[in-house]
């Protein structure tokens, strides 16, 4: 799997708590657009508020995900899997508070009123099993949707109802899955780029970690959905 590397300087040190879980997002920049460029504007720190009213409530927020997976199943990494990134906010799983310590966030661009893509299903497939080999811990059972940590219940649906959760893992099992064989090539899990990069162009921007609540419908969003 190819892998690019933004470097978000969002991010922070875990406080020696191992990783443990991977926590699903979605998001749009702006609401409603699937494009990539303001989501890693938004990441890297770069994100013109002046843009589009929504960016209004993220102005000034430091916010992040460790990977991006966009519509054409590409992935992008911007935060190595050894540091917090700050996607899950104010989060509780299994009487623990404060997912983003023991977490990783991988965020699919979509939003609640659209279907995700083939390519999105198989790429987070293949990059869930990849960080399951590099942390252990993760189980398939601890591969979760935001709305699932968010605290209190209820101020987030991500990845929402239009994500299939039946038809993920059953791409998550297929054969030839091995949890406990090391590494995880082309994910970075300390400073500095993966062992394997994409020959692609890195786009500009960055993407981010917390971001205000979002109401869906069939319409398009006025608000981040992330």
């Amino acid at each position: 799997m190819k892998t690019r590397y933004l470097p978000s300087p969002h991010h922070r040190d875990r406080g020696g708590a191992a990783v443990d879980m991977i926590i699903v997002h979605y998001i749009t920049c702006p609401p409603g657009s699937f494009d990539t460029a303001d989501v890693e504007a938004l990441f890297l720190g770069t994100l013109d508020a002046a843009r589009h009213p929504a960016y209004r409530e993220v102005e000034g927020k430091e916010l992040s995900a460790h990977f991006l997976v966009d519509r054409r199943g590409r992935v992008t990494q911007f935060v190595p899997t050894d540091r917090a990134a700050y996607h899950a906010g104010v989060s509780r799983w299994r009487g623990r508070t404060g997912c983003n310590d023991f977490s990783l966030g991988i965020e699919l661009i979509g939003d609640a009123a659209h279907e995700f893509t083939q390519r999105q299903y198989a790429s987070l497939a293949r990059l869930c099993r990849r960080l399951m080999r590099a942390h252990p811990a993760i189980t398939p059972r601890r591969i979760v949707g935001h709305s699932q940590v968010a605290w209190p219940r209820g101020r987030k649906q991500d990845p929402g109802p239009r994500f299939d959760w039946a038809r993920f893992r059953a791409l998550l099992s297929v054969a030839g899955f091995a949890p406990s064989q090391a590494g995880a090539e082309g994910v970075a899990r300390r400073g500095g780029p993966p062992a394997a990069r994409s020959s692609e162009r890195a786009p500009t921007g960055v993407r981010s970690d917390r971001t205000p609540e979002a109401t869906h419908g069939t319409k398009v969003p006025r608000r981040l959905t992330c």
